[in-house]
């Protein structure tokens, strides 16, 4: 049976949606939860729609409910990359979350994926139950140098085109939001369990897992931690992407949250 997702306003403005793909039909004690998907910002957000709408209905067969969400800016969103702000980007998820726990009641914690650049905003947003991170960038400046390295392909590869010194990723970018993300860096998020997929090629952090103590019995943290890597080359600053659509990416995803 097909699961149709649906658009579901978002926040407070009028023009803002989600997409909501639900579960299959649940009793309350056998309901796993429910999951905010998260696009990083501006076309990388494009290039990762399918492989997110493809992990939405999975996730709902599985019984999850799932939210997609799209960063200001971002994707095939109304709003302009000139109007993004960190700050912006970080409400979105937010407003998410907000949007979860409405169309959600029955779940008692919340999972979250973000991809690339998104999982360094996660952070400030709270608790959750799993967060499942795909190819995390935490560093701001490292998130444009990459951005800027997929320009300059393009334009190697189309020698006729002319890009602004500000255009990053199909979009030209406010100064100030250039000069914010030279200085941000984010930390990983607060979750009972945190998962790290690591597309091959791609170098992530490895953040700190709970140990016990040599003195006591208890760790430091009740975080536990896991990096996988999946055999799939995803080398974000090259203009096309295919190896999204590659099964074996979909299926290491889904299953992190099982």
């Amino acid at each position: 049976m097909a699961i149709v997702s649906q658009p579901v306003r978002i926040g407070t403005d009028e023009h803002r949606y989600a997409r909501h793909t639900p579960a299959r039909p649940h009793t309350r004690d056998d309901y796993p939860g429910a999951v905010l998907l998260v696009a990083p910002p501006l076309d990388e957000g494009t290039r990762c729609y399918w492989l997110l709408k493809q992990i939405a209905e999975r996730l709902a067969h599985r019984g999850f409910d799932a939210v997609r969400i799209e960063l200001t800016g971002a994707g095939f969103g109304w709003s302009s990359a000139e109007t993004a702000r960190i700050a912006r980007w970080q409400q979105d998820i937010a407003d998410g979350r907000a949007l979860l726990a409405r169309l959600c009641p029955d779940a008692r914690k919340h999972d979250i994926l973000a991809l690339r650049f998104a999982a360094a905003l996660v952070p400030t947003i709270g608790q959750w139950r799993r967060a499942v991170l795909l190819d995390p960038v935490l560093s701001g400046k490292r998130w444009v140098s990459e951005l800027t390295a997929k320009r300059d392909r393009l334009v190697e590869r189309n020698r006729n085109a002319q890009l602004k010194a500000t255009e990053y990723g199909g979009a030209v970018l406010a100064p100030e939001l250039l000069e914010s993300l030279a200085m941000f860096s984010g930390s990983w998020p607060e979750a009972d369990d945190l998962t790290l997929i690591a597309t091959t090629g791609t170098t992530v952090d490895t953040p700190l897992v709970a140990r016990p103590s040599e003195t006591t019995s208890e760790t430091t943290s009740e975080t536990t931690s896991e990096t996988t890597s999946v055999a799939v080359d995803c080398d974000w600053t090259l203009p096309d992407l295919p190896q999204l659509h590659d099964p074996l990416l979909l299926d290491q995803i889904v299953e992190a949250f099982l």
